[in-house]
């Protein structure tokens, strides 16, 4: 682009894309900064470029995420969490606003997800209950995944003291996007216990079985499981067969596990209290000496580790065991010395058992996450274990898969 009626052509053209909000071009740059939809697709962005006769040379997808932080009062609370912030992997820029007390960050979906920004605001040391009125807050609902039992502490420690007479209920929930619904979530009629979902959603059968498919009791793992039909159960996949029907993928993707019966994919278990704790998925639930460890487990203990800005744990394939390995992406500065591998170890001892300690401490650069910033377990299992690793489409960042594959280390 050379003059401005160049730039006045490709934003017209890229302003008439469906879900575009805004389109901006800065000559002097020779970029193009488009503001759309969630759902619009890039492809459609570029298209529209290219057709208006101007070339794409790269694409860097960001988003920006707003979100409250009740009762700043001083420059220094908002520096505290703009520092916290820009720390933060694929943010591009960060800003507080104590009018309004909100914040807002720039960030790349690939690295960020957004409650690791709700995790560095805690980490920052803020306590909204010692400067806001939350007198008519009743309610904490989370998603996204199952809340950790420190999340838990923090809220009640930070957050519930500057609430109303009537307490606050944390409602931590799990389900699926597949499915639009809960199988377990929050229950305002009974107490909260830290690490716990407090019951089965209301019309759902939910079980938690054995390998056998019988249900079992509390205290014991085993899959997360819908015994009967469910509300917003879906009938089939798009191109799965006639539309309507329960096509081959779609039966394979729930049903292959236990027969008439949906399996979720979670490994959980039940407590005393009636509620239950998800462990992580169960296709990356990790068996060092045939006992099975899910990856949650370690993560609660490693997000714990001020040094650690996110982990993957996965399990490697030798001699016929499984060998536990425990990838982590450190905070700038920071270098994986002795020191540190042994506190890491020392937390994951004490805070769940000697068998859930890694046999392998690696540092990485990046981990490797899907296009919405979930990091893939399975697929770094698979890279390096030998086996073909399925839909690396739906990687923001494949390129991480090969980095971690050719660590030395995991290629004794």
């Amino acid at each position: 682009m050379t003059c401005s009626a160049c730039s006045a052509a490709v934003e017209k053209a890229v302003g008439r894309v469906a879900g575009v909000q805004k389109a901006a071009v800065n000559l002097i740059m020779e970029r193009l900064y488009v503001e759309m939809q969630d759902d619009t697709p890039v492809e459609a962005v570029v298209r529209a470029v290219e057709k208006a006769g101007y070339g794409i040379e790269a694409v860097q997808t960001e988003k920006t995420l707003r979100f409250g932080v009740k009762g700043m009062t001083c420059s220094a609370c908002s520096a505290a969490v703009e520092k916290a912030l820009r720390r933060l992997p694929g943010v591009s820029s960060a800003s507080v606003n104590l009018v309004t007390n909100t914040a807002e960050l720039v960030y790349d979906p690939g690295k960020l997800r957004p409650s690791e920004a709700r995790a560095a605001v805690r980490k920052a040391g803020y306590e909204p209950a010692t400067r806001a009125d939350l007198a008519t807050l009743r309610t904490v609902a989370s998603t996204g995944s199952p809340l950790a039992p420190e999340t838990f502490e923090w809220v009640y420690e930070a957050v519930a003291p500057g609430c109303g007479d009537d307490g606050l209920h944390l409602a931590s929930i799990s389900g699926g996007t597949d499915l639009c619904a809960c199988f377990v979530c929050g229950d305002p009629t009974s107490p909260v216990h830290a690490g716990e979902i407090q019951r089965p959603a209301l019309g759902m059968a939910v079980e938690v079985v054995g390998d056998d498919g019988k249900p079992v009791g509390p205290d014991v793992r085993g899959e997360l499981v819908c015994t009967g039909p469910f509300p917003s159960m879906p009938l089939g996949f798009w191109g799965d067969g006639p539309l309507g029907t329960a096509g081959p993928k779609y039966l394979a993707a729930y049903f292959d596990r236990f027969p008439e019966v949906w399996a979720q994919g979670d490994f959980a278990t039940w407590t005393r209290h009636g509620g239950i704790v998800i462990h992580g998925r169960s296709d990356t639930t990790l068996n060092p000496g045939g006992v099975s460890i899910g990856t949650a487990e370690i993560y609660r203990q490693v997000e714990q580790v001020p040094e650690v800005l996110e982990s993957l744990v996965f399990g490697r394939e030798v001699d016929g065991d499984v060998q536990i390995v425990l990838l982590v992406r450190l905070a700038e500065g920071r270098s994986l010395d002795d020191e540190l591998v042994a506190e890491i170890r020392r937390r994951i001892r004490e805070g769940c058992t000697p068998r859930h300690v890694p046999a392998l401490v690696l540092a990485v650069e990046d981990l490797p996450r899907t296009r919405s910033g979930k990091l893939v377990e399975l697929a770094v299992a698979d890279r390096v274990n030998g086996r073909e690793v399925r839909n690396t489409s739906a990687l923001a960042n494949p390129e991480a898969l090969d980095a971690i594959a050719r660590l030395p280390e995991l290629r004794r």
